[in-house]
C-alpha cells in the first residue's frame, strides 16, 4: 500500500514542480557542478518524467540524451 501511495504522489510533485519552473531547456547543476550532457556536451536540459518512482531525468536539449539522478539538481543562476 505504501508503495502504491508513493507512485500516485510523485507524478502530482513532478507537475506541481513543472508547473512552478520556467518553460524551456535550462541549465542544472548537481553538488556545486553544471550538468553536462554524456552525448554531445550540451548545458541546456529540460525537466523529464519517466514513471519511476525515485528518480529524476534531465532530458538534452540538443540530442535528447537522458541523464538520470535520484535528486533533481539545481537550476544553476
Amino acid at each position: 500500500m505504501q508503495a502504491a501511495a508513493v507512485a500516485v504522489r510523485s507524478p502530482l510533485r513532478l507537475a506541481i514542480r513543472a508547473a512552478t519552473e520556467p518553460l524551456g531547456p535550462q541549465r542544472h547543476q548537481a553538488g556545486g557542478k553544471p550538468v553536462v550532457c554524456g552525448c554531445c556536451g550540451n548545458e541546456q536540459f529540460t525537466v523529464g518524467s519517466y514513471g519511476f518512482p525515485h528518480v529524476q531525468s534531465l532530458v538534452c536539449a540538443r540530442c535528447h540524451h537522458i541523464e538520470l539522478f535520484t535528486v533533481l539538481p539545481s537550476v544553476a543562476e
